[in-house]
């Protein structure tokens, strides 16, 4: 805690921190503030401040061209705690042949809120902007509830009570206050109205507390006023006692933000009005924007809620466990959100295009099987799986919209089934000719079904649930349907749909497929490979964010491989370049990086003059996760392209078939 004399460039009180930070803003030129920062810091006038050496000088050029070329700071030893820490001590100023100009009222107040802000939030641009933008500022002694000074502006003076002068207990004020707050605004301004609120809000680790309220001025005219209460701890001196004793101090602003209010609702106004005159499918749409906020927050306010679950149980391992795997959970819905939003963006403009590439349908089925049985492995449902045996299983297609289709419609005949329900899958080829093979897949589920009008007009409206509660109690955008038929739709198949209110659903996808001729031995090759191989394995992992390297790290030590790093594309050429021939054995490429992209980094590792260039595996590693990325991925020279986030099982099984 500091104390100055009011005519001095320094605040009367406040934070010495923030101070150090205004001495060197205001005092000292830029090539020398890095120095007196450090030396003047608490922890290094410790080290140099004593009985024994009881004065330290540094001496330092001075900032802005109307001063001299040089300043003086002294630091004189004061006293020290009966361990020998120091206590008190005094910080003078001197510059050397020159007088500094008289500080004026409003730079006072400027550095007050400069010492305030920088003990509260450090350097917050967002504290910036309010204070800049404040109507009127008070300060107040919450521990011993008094509102100690206000500072009027021109243009919000008229917020403040004039026959309320302070100093004055900050209680009294709100209550005087709060005789103008209009009745339906009142709960808003009563959270904040006494300091033993506040200091209950600032105890439970909140340092910053907004409220809005609507106030009458004169007659029917009411304004709106933002209180913003900034809070901070700090020593001061008790001169009673004769010791320093612990305090809560508040900067309260006051923002005028009737102008706001009035724009917002005629804001309000025209959407509602274009609302009315919008097709059903844009209200729907509309409505969708207006909750994204909720469904993005919810599952962000899971993980985050049960991370400090964690912090605070270390030691017990079944709630960590439980915390983990709600994690988990919620990060799973929030990538489903974010990957049906981007679908459906990609679709409605055009962007998204069916692959067009080998693949062995009875390995797809199988494991789209697999994470269907995993999906369910831990309810009551009955999954069975049945097929007709392929007639033709080696085709040409999109097998990855193909999974997504078929993936997308079974968690939805899970989402919405019912306890000891079914779910039956079925697989069948119905026709064929020299070149395409169609096939039949068949969801049947037992859940809670759909009306016969929804099915009829609604179902595949991008946006749209059938009840209004479905997003909260089952989760989801309501894009799923609609990007499941736009993808059947470009690969030229149909979907039809039966459903019974309360009874169950049966989607049937009808599909065709280019038959291939010529299987080629990747497609037949994907069978499990020795787990063993990757023991000692080394993989060249180029990333550039340190948080995705560490768990790409993480995964592949975990499988017994060994890591060499780069951080852009250039060092991935390099490393590779300066590595023996046959040294690494696969590379993991990201794709967007600084210096060298991923791209240009494969081409020019797939041009090197070695045995190895050709042939080393290279997977793309990338968030960019559709099908055109996927394109260009193989077309630059990549070997396989995986999207992020990384899944450790999906990571192995990738390597092992490339190695």
């Amino acid at each position: 805690m500091i104390r100055a004399s009011e005519a001095f460039f320094l605040a009367a009180d406040g934070s010495y921190s923030g101070a150090v930070e205004q001495i060197a803003e205001e005092r000292v030129a830029q090539e020398d503030r890095k120095a007196v920062r450090s030396r003047l810091q608490l922890t290094a006038l410790c080290e140099v401040l004593s009985e024994k050496n009881r004065v330290v000088e540094l001496q330092h050029k001075i900032f802005g061209a109307n001063s001299a070329d040089y300043g003086r700071l002294t630091a004189i030893f004061v006293d020290a705690d009966p361990d020998g820490t120091l206590h008190h001590f005094l910080l003078a100023f001197e510059t050397i042949d020159s007088v500094q100009p008289e500080t004026d009222a409003k730079q006072q107040l400027t550095q007050y809120y400069e010492q305030l802000k920088q003990s509260i939030l450090e350097n917050d641009s967002y504290v910036d902007a309010m204070l800049e933008t404040a109507d009127a500022v008070y300060s107040v002694n919450l521990t011993d509830d008094l509102v100690e000074r206000d500072f009027r502006r021109e243009r919000g003076a008229d917020i403040f009570i004039e026959d309320l002068k302070t100093p004055c207990p900050y209680g009294e004020y709100c209550h005087r206050h709060s005789m103008l707050i209009l009745p339906e605004t009142m709960g808003s301004y009563r959270l904040i109205d006494t300091a033993e609120k506040l200091l209950e809000r600032y105890a439970s680790g909140e340092k910053q507390v907004t409220v809005e309220y609507c106030e009458r001025v004169s007659g029917s005219e009411t304004r709106w006023i933002q209180k913003t209460a900034l809070m901070m701890s700090s020593r001061v001196y008790d001169a009673k006692s004769g010791e320093e004793k612990p305090m809560i101090h508040s900067l309260v602003l006051l923002k005028n933000t009737t102008e706001f209010h009035a724009q917002e609702q005629k804001e309000h106004e025209r959407l509602r009005a274009e609302v009315d005159e919008a097709t059903l499918a844009n209200k729907a749409k509309t409505e969708f924007l207006s909750r994204m906020s909720h469904d993005i927050r919810t599952p962000i306010n899971g993980v985050m809620g049960m991370l400090e679950i964690i912090k605070k149980n270390r030691e017990d391992h079944e709630r960590v466990d439980d915390c983990l795997e709600k994690i988990h959970v919620s990060s799973e819905h929030l990538l489903s959100l974010i990957n049906d939003v981007l679908d459906m963006s990609k679709l409605e403009s055009g962007h998204m295009e069916p692959e067009h590439v080998p693949f062995d349908l009875d390995d797809l089925m199988k494991n789209v099987r697999a994470l269907n049985e995993a999906q369910v492995a831990k309810t009551s449902i009955v999954y069975t799986y049945s097929k007709i045996s392929f007639a033709h299983a080696k085709l040409i297609g999109s097998p990855l919209h193909l999974r997504q289709i078929l993936l997308n419609l079974f968690s939805n005949a899970a989402k919405y089934n019912k306890e000891n329900g079914t779910i039956e899958t079925h697989a069948e080829e119905i026709a064929c000719d020299e070149n395409t093979a169609t096939f039949r897949f068949t969801i049947r589920d037992t859940g809670i079904g759909m009306s016969e009008d929804f099915v009829n007009n609604e179902l595949f409206e991008p946006f749209t649930q059938e009840k209004q509660d479905a997003r909260t109690q089952y989760q989801g955008t309501g894009l799923g349907m609609s990007i499941v038929k736009e993808l059947i739709e470009k690969m030229n198949g149909t979907i039809t749909v039966k459903s019974v209110l309360g009874e169950g659903s049966a989607f049937t996808v009808t599909l065709p497929f280019e038959i291939d001729k010529h299987p080629s031995a990747q497609a037949a090759a994907n069978g499990a490979a020795d787990e063993t191989a990757l023991h000692g394995l080394k993989v060249l992992l180029a990333e550039d964010n340190e948080l995705n390297m560490e768990i790409a790290e993480f995964f592949l030590e975990d499988m017994g491989a060994e890591t060499m790093q780069a951080w852009n594309g250039k060092e991935a050429v390099e490393v590779f370049r300066n590595s023996a021939p046959g040294e690494i054995g696969v590379i993991l490429m990201d794709i967007m990086m600084p210096v060298m992209d991923g791209l240009e980094a494969v081409q020019r590792i797939r041009a090197l003059d070695r045995p190895d260039a050709k042939t080393v595996p290279i997977i793309a590693m990338t968030a960019n996760a559709f099908s055109e990325d996927v394109e260009r991925s193989r077309k630059a020279g990549m070997t396989e392209h995986l999207s992020k986030p990384l899944n450790a099982e999906t990571l192995k099984k990738v390597i092992l078939r490339n190695i």
